[in-house]
C-alpha cells in the first residue's frame, strides 16, 4: 500500500479532528467537567501491569492545573479489570453509559484491547491504547499511542543475530500479540542469516516451565528470545536462573519489565537478560526529571518503576488533549439542546 506523506497528513488531520469532535457530544448538561476512564489490571495476576494508571492520573492533573482542556476540567475515573477479560466490555460499557465518560485508554493485552474495542466502536468513543502494539488494527476511534512491536524487536534481533549468535529460540505466552511478534524473529533471522529453532508457546497462567527449559537445552541455541507475560511467567526467570542456564544463554525480550519483572526477581534471577524498551525511568533529561517529580507528588515515592507501556498512559492522555483542543473545533461549546458533536459519537440525551 502506497501511502503518500500528503494522504497520511490529511488522515491524521481527520483523525484529530474527530477526537476533538468528540468533546461536545456527551456532555448532556451544562457542567464544568469530563470524565475520562482508566481501564487496567489492578488485582489478580495482571496487576504487574497497572501502572499506566498512574501516569494517566499526573497528566489529568498537569491538564487541570493548566486550566482544564476547552474549559473543563477532566475527571479520572478508574475502572479495575480485575485481570479477567470478560471484565473489559462490562466495565467500558460503564464507563461510556453510567459514567458518561468521553474517552477510554487501558487494556494493556491485545487480548485485553480486542475484547474491549467492539463497545467503543459501538458507541463511537475514543479508545487509546497505551502498551506495546503488535499491529494489525485500523479502526477510526482506536489510537494506538505507544511502539509498534517491530520498533523494538527488530533491533532488537538484528544486534542479538550480529552480537550473540545465529540460533534463536523463541518461547511465549499462547496469545495474540505474542505470536504477532514471533513471526519478525523470522523475518529477520531470514535478513540477517539466522535460523529460528521453534517457536514454543504456552498459556498464560502456566508456571512449572521444566519441560520447556529441558527443549531448550536440547535444542541448544545461541539465544532464546523470551515473550512470556503475566505474574505467572516470572517462574519461567526464576527456573532458568535455578538450572544454571542464566548466564549460559543470553535471554533476549522485548516485554520482560513491562510488568517490572525486574522490580520483583532476585538480581540472580534476571541480571543480564537484554531488552528493548522506547522509556526507561532513567532517562537523564530535564524533562523526564520533571516528570517522575510530578509523579512522587502525586502518587508518592513507594511508586513501582515506570517503564515504557507505563509511560504510554502519560503520553496518550496528552495526545487526547490535544488532539482535541485542534482549533478546527477548539471553540466549540457544548450546550444542553446541541450536545451531539464533541465528546464521543451520539446525542446521549434521549439514551
Amino acid at each position: 500500500m502506497d501511502l503518500s506523506r500528503r494522504a497520511f497528513r490529511d488522515s491524521a488531520a481527520v483523525s484529530a479532528a474527530s477526537i476533538a469532535a468528540s468533546i461536545a457530544s456527551r456532555a448532556w448538561a451544562i457542567s464544568d467537567s469530563v470524565a475520562i476512564a482508566s481501564l487496567h489490571d489492578l488485582s489478580g495476576p495482571f496487576d504487574i501491569y497497572g501502572a499506566p494508571n498512574l501516569c494517566m492520573k499526573v497528566a489529568v492533573e498537569g491538564i487541570n492545573a493548566a486550566g482544564g482542556l476547552l474549559g473543563n476540567k477532566i475527571e479520572l475515573k478508574i475502572y479495575d479489570a480485575q485481570s479477567d477479560i470478560s471484565k473489559y466490555p462490562q466495565y467500558a460499557q460503564k464507563a461510556l453509559l453510567n459514567d458518561r465518560c468521553v474517552m477510554l485508554q487501558g487494556a494493556m493485552t491485545g487480548a485485553a484491547r480486542e475484547a474491549t474495542r467492539p463497545i467503543m466502536r459501538r458507541y463511537k468513543v475514543p479508545f487509546f491504547y497505551g502498551s506495546l502494539y503488535e499491529g494489525g488494527l485500523c479502526e477510526k476511534n482506536s489510537f494506538c499511542v505507544n511502539t509498534g512491536g517491530n520498533q523494538r524487536v527488530v533491533p532488537l534481533l538484528e544486534w542479538s543475530f550480529q552480537n550473540i549468535g545465529r540460533k534463536l529460540y523463541y518461547i511465549a505466552s499462547d496469545y495474540n500479540a505474542a505470536r504477532n511478534f514471533g513471526i519478525w524473529n523470522h523475518v529477520v533471522a531470514k535478513r540477517e542469516g539466522g535460523e529460528v529453532l521453534a517457536d514454543d508457546y504456552y498459556p498464560l497462567d502456566v508456571t512449572d516451565f521444566t519441560a520447556a527449559i529441558a527443549k531448550i537445552q536440547a535444542a541448544k541455541p545461541d539465544i532464546v528470545h523470551s515473550c512470556l507475560v503475566g505474574g505467572p511467567a516470572m517462574a519461567f526467570y526464576r527456573q532458568w536462573a535455578a538450572a544454571g542456564m542464566l548466564k549460559k544463554i543470553p535471554v533476549i525480550s522485548i516485554v520482560f519489565g513491562v510488568g517490572n519483572e525486574h522490580e520483583v526477581l532476585a538480581p540472580e534471577e534476571s541480571d543480564g537478560v537484554i531488552v528493548a524498551y522506547n522509556y526507561f525511568q532513567e532517562l537523564d533529561t530535564p524533562k523526564n526529571q520533571e516528570f517522575l517529580a510530578k509523579l512522587d507528588v502525586s502518587v508518592g515515592k513507594a511508586r513501582p518503576y515506570i517503564n515504557g507501556d507505563a509511560f504510554g498512559g502519560y503520553s496518550g492522555v496528552m495526545l487526547w488533549a490535544e488532539a482535541s483542543s485542534a482549533p478546527a473545533v477548539s471553540s466549540a461549546t457544548p450546550s444542553p439542546r446541541h450536545s451531539k458533536a464533541a465528546f464521543g459519537g451520539r446525542d446521549r440525551r434521549v439514551s
